[in-house]
């Protein structure tokens, strides 16, 4: 399912950011003032004003390029050569907009990778830990299991031969109490 992409539209354009469209209506905005402030009849002071918002770089987004280019053809119009108007100069940076796409492939796997890199970490202290505790436990683990249980078992065995050899010892000292006893 695509997430629905929101859309940014100012004077019949589209923007890729909010930020963009912003700029776009604040040149709107400027363009609306200059049309209220500037008469457009006097081909000299409107040459003036164009050669000054060019020189200036006024206008940086398609809104306000289109209001240079409505200018130009203004004065082309009025007789004015193209030699003393100077060109609009704009350009769509291509880089940037694939620098956007890479940004947002990469955000898409990054939240992802940084996840990932935290569960490794924990799982990593959690082996170091398990190795500490198997190291210093003094209980018997799978892997010495038999030999704990082979060194018990022998340490009952030995108990078990010397308290049999004490009672035969002390059977044959009765023994021969008895045989003492009655002789």
């Amino acid at each position: 399912m695509m997430e629905a992409k929101e859309k940014f539209i100012v004077d019949g354009f589209e923007f890729a950011t909010k930020k963009e469209a912003t700029a776009a209506q604040k040149e709107v905005e400027s363009v609306k003032y200059i049309k209220e402030k500037v008469k457009h009849d006097n081909s000299d002071k409107l040459l003036s004003m164009y050669n000054k918002l060019i020189e200036e770089n006024v206008f940086k987004t398609p809104v306000g390029i289109s209001y240079l280019r409505e200018l130009q053809g203004r004065l082309y119009r009025s007789g004015v050569v193209e030699e003393d108007m100077l060109p609009i100069t704009y350009s769509v940076s291509v880089e940037k907009s694939k620098e956007t796409t890479e940004d947002k492939k990469d955000s898409r796997f990054k939240a992802p990778f940084i996840t990932s890199l935290i569960i490794n970490a924990v799982m990593a202290i959690i082996i170091i830990v398990m190795i500490y505790i198997a190291s210093t436990t003094t209980s018997p683990t799978i892997l010495d299991y038999e030999v704990k249980l082979q060194n018990k078992y022998a340490g009952w065995a030995e108990e078990l031969k010397d308290k049999e050899n004490d009672l035969n010892k002390l059977q044959k000292e009765l023994e021969a109490s008895s045989k003492n006893s009655q002789n």
